[in-house]
C-alpha cells in the first residue's frame, strides 16, 4: 500500500480548511505514483499548547469557508475526511511539546497529554510510554550551541528506533543537510518531512508541499486508520518528497514567525 503524508501539520482557527485540504490534495497527488488507485493520504497533526485541537477545528462547519465540509468519520482516534472530490484524508492526532531546553518534540499518532518543560530525553521516553511516535523536528537556530549538544547527546546515547528526526519546508532548498540531520542518518535514525505551517494568513496553502511517500505492507489485520498511521511511521519504507522553501520564502516566513510570536506575547 502506497501512502503519502505530511508529518508536521498545525491547524489554526484562522485557516480556511477547504483551502488547506485542496492544497494538500494537489501537493500530495504525486503524478504517476497512484495511477489507477485512490491515494492514501495522511496529515499528521501536532497541536500546540494554547491553540484549539485539530480534531475540534476539523469538525466545525465555519472552518470550511470557501468549500463544502467533507464527511467526517472517526477510526480508532484518527479522523477520516471524505471530500466531495472522492478523496480520503486520514487526520492523525498529535502534540507539539516544548522541552526544558526549548526544543520542539512532536508526539505523532498520539492522544497523549504530556506537560511541557521537562528535559527533552524525558519527554521522548514519555511519548513512547504513551504509545506515540516521538520526533525531533529541525528548526532554524534551535539546533545550535547548547540545544545542538542536547540533540547530539541523544543521537549518541539512544538507539535509532527511540525517536525520529524531522525535516521541514522552512529549511531553504539551497542549504546543505544540517550536520545533526546527517549524523542522524548515519546512525540509523529515520527522517520525516513536513510543512510546519505558521499561524499566519495563507499558511494553510503550504500543507503537503514537503512530506514523505512510502510503502507499508498489509499485515492481514483489520486495522483502523489511527493504527495504520502509527504503523506507517514505525514500519513503513518511505522517502522525502516535494520541495522546500527558497531563500525569499524562508526570509518572509522567519519574519512572519517573529511577528506572530510578538503578537501572542502582547495579547
Amino acid at each position: 500500500m502506497m501512502i503519502a503524508a505530511d508529518t508536521h501539520v498545525h491547524l489554526y482557527p484562522n485557516f480556511d480548511l477547504a483551502v488547506l485540504f485542496e492544497s494538500a490534495r494537489e501537493h500530495l497527488a504525486l503524478p504517476g505514483v497512484f495511477e489507477g488507485t485512490k491515494p492514501f493520504r495522511i496529515l499528521f497533526t501536532a497541536d500546540r499548547a494554547g491553540f484549539p485541537k485539530s480534531a475540534d477545528l476539523v469538525r466545525k462547519p465555519e472552518m470550511w469557508r470557501t468549500g463544502p465540509m467533507p464527511e467526517i468519520e472517526e477510526e480508532g482516534g484518527a479522523l477520516v475526511a471524505l471530500t466531495c472530490t472522492g478523496d480520503r484524508f486520514v487526520i492523525a492526532p498529535g502534540r507539539q511539546i516544548i522541552s526544558k531546553e526549548n526544543l520542539e518534540v512532536l508526539a505523532l499518532a498520539s492522544e497523549c497529554d504530556i506537560a511541557e518543560g521537562a528535559p527533552v530525553a524525558e519527554i521522548i521516553n514519555e511519548v513512547c510510554a504513551e504509545g506515540g511516535v516521538p520526533v525531533l523536528p529541525w528548526s532554524p537556530g534551535k539546533w545550535w550551541f547548547e540545544r545542538g549538544k542536547a540533540i547530539f547527546d541523544l543521537l549518541q546515547g539512544t538507539e535509532p528506533h527511540a525517536f525520529l528526526l524531522g525535516d521541514v519546508f522552512m529549511r531553504p532548498h539551497v542549504w546543505p543537510t544540517p550536520a545533526l540531520l546527517q549524523k542522524g542518518l548515519e546512525s540509523g535514525h529515520r527522517i520525516l518531512a513536513g510543512s510546519d505551517p505558521l499561524d499566519g494568513s495563507g499558511e494553510e496553502r503550504i500543507v503537503g508541499r514537503y512530506g514523505i511517500l512510502g510503502e507499508m505492507r498489509e499485515n492481514g489485520s483489520t486495522e483502523d486508520a489511527f493504527h495504520q498511521a502509527q504503523r506507517f511511521l514505525r514500519e513503513g519504507r518511505y522517502r522525502r518528497v516535494g520541495a522546500r522553501a527558497g531563500l525569499e520564502t524562508f526570509a518572509r516566513r522567519m519574519w512572519l514567525a517573529k511577528r506572530m510570536k510578538q503578537e501572542r506575547l502582547a495579547a
